[in-house]
C-alpha cells in the first residue's frame, strides 16, 4: 500500500514537473523573472555548457539542430502573431529553412533575423549572424 502511494505521488510529481518545463522553454513562454535574474542569465549564458559556436561555413549535426529549432520558431511565431517574430525583420526567410546541416546564407539570415527579434525583447543579445553562448542560451540549448 505505502509502495503504491509513493509511485503514485512520484507520478504526480514528474508530471507537474514536466508540464513546468514545457511552459517554460525559453522562447515559447516567458517565465517570470527578475530584472536581476535576467541580467545573471546573460553572464552565466558564456560559463554554462553549450553547444560549439557556429558562423557561416560550420556544418554538421548542431548546424542541423539549430535549423530545425529556428523552423520551430518561424513556425511557432508565425502561427501566434508575436510581435518579435521573424516576419518584421528585413531578414526574413520564407518558407522555413533548410535543414541540410550547411551553415550557409539562408541559416546566416534566419540567425541574424531572430537575434534582431530576440533584441527588441531583450538588448543584451549580440546581432551578428553567428551562434554563441548567448543565442544559444537564448533558443534554450544551454
Amino acid at each position: 500500500m505505502v509502495l503504491g502511494l509513493k509511485r503514485s505521488l512520484l507520478a504526480k510529481l514528474l508530471l507537474i514537473s514536466g508540464l513546468f518545463f514545457l511552459l517554460c522553454v525559453p522562447s515559447i513562454v516567458v517565465c517570470p523573472k527578475s530584472a536581476s535574474a535576467a541580467s545573471t542569465s546573460q553572464q552565466r549564458a558564456a560559463s554554462l555548457s553549450c553547444p560549439p559556436t557556429l558562423q557561416k561555413g560550420s556544418s554538421g549535426t548542431w548546424v542541423k539542430a539549430l535549423q530545425y529549432r529556428l523552423n520551430f520558431e518561424y513556425s511557432w511565431r508565425s502561427h501566434y502573431g508575436s510581435p518579435y517574430g521573424f516576419p518584421n525583420s528585413p531578414y526574413n526567410f520564407h518558407p522555413l529553412l533548410s535543414t541540410d546541416g550547411q551553415f550557409g546564407q539562408n541559416t546566416y539570415n534566419a540567425v541574424w533575423d531572430y537575434q534582431t527579434g530576440q533584441n527588441q525583447n531583450d538588448p543584451g543579445i549580440s546581432i551578428d549572424g553567428n551562434v554563441g553562448p548567448q543565442t544559444w542560451s537564448q533558443l534554450g540549448f544551454c
